[in-house]
């Protein structure tokens, strides 16, 4: 397994590689995330914690729509930090950390905490010590996003397409999600399978959320409750 210092090379490289070709702008799949977390309840006062942000190509789309709010960006590369540093030098509206997030505190609780294709690069070992900090970073409103590669689509690409892999890239079901969450006084609220690149399913949308008492159960008016019956029927 690669270790902290190698990981964090390989991406200060990538990233680089990265900047120079042009390819850290936006594509479709962080579109999509920052899609999803809009539906999600993304609003332009929310306080966004993004795990993995790599050169920012994500954050820049968030940062921009949360104008009234605060963004924090988490990434193992000193190099990609020391870049979005420079570039959002308002302190009042960003920060960026270099963190594994092994043992990450934060003065801050976050409404939203995003993973956009980060866990896959981690090693598994560490997933549970990153969950255990996020109990600290979260209110009882707080929403987990994490955008996964749909697993049997990465076991695939391990099998045909090795040369795609990067240094940590492995597959990642949902029970493996599960586990992490309901460990940590979380649950899983939904798993949103999606195709980008390919004809069959290449990511996953899941949802994950502080667990929670209901205070009430109400049930819908009868003219929902008939709107629902006819909408059966069709």
């Amino acid at each position: 397994m690669a270790e902290k210092e190698q990981v964090s090379e390989y991406y200060d490289k990538l990233w680089d590689e990265y900047e120079q070709t042009k390819l850290s702008k936006p594509n479709s799949r962080h579109r999509t995330i920052f899609k999803n977390l809009k539906k999600a309840g993304l609003k332009p006062n929310s306080s966004v914690l993004e795990i993995g942000c790599g050169i920012g190509s994500l954050s820049g789309l968030i940062i921009g729509y949360i104008t009234e709010g605060f963004f924090t960006g988490a990434d193992i590369s000193p190099q990609t930090i020391a870049f979005l540093k420079e570039k959002y030098s308002d302190r009042s509206k960003t920060d960026f950390v270099v963190t594994d997030m092994t043992d990450f505190t934060y003065n801050k609780k976050f409404d939203f905490i995003i993973f956009p294709d980060v866990l896959e690069h981690i090693p598994v070992a560490t997933h549970p010590k990153i969950f255990s900090t996020l109990k600290n970073l979260v209110h009882e409103n707080s929403i987990i996003l994490i955008n996964n590669p749909e697993p049997f689509a990465l076991e695939w690409v391990h099998e045909h397409r090795k040369d795609l892999l990067q240094i940590i890239d492995q597959p990642l079901h949902v029970d493996h999600f599960a586990k992490l969450a309901y460990e940590n006084n979380f649950y899983i609220e939904k798993v949103e399978p999606y195709a980008l690149h390919t004809q069959q399913f290449d990511y996953q949308n899941i949802i994950i959320k502080p667990k929670r008492s209901l205070k009430t159960l109400e049930q819908k008016s009868k003219s929902d409750l008939i709107v629902s019956n006819i909408k059966s029927r069709i």
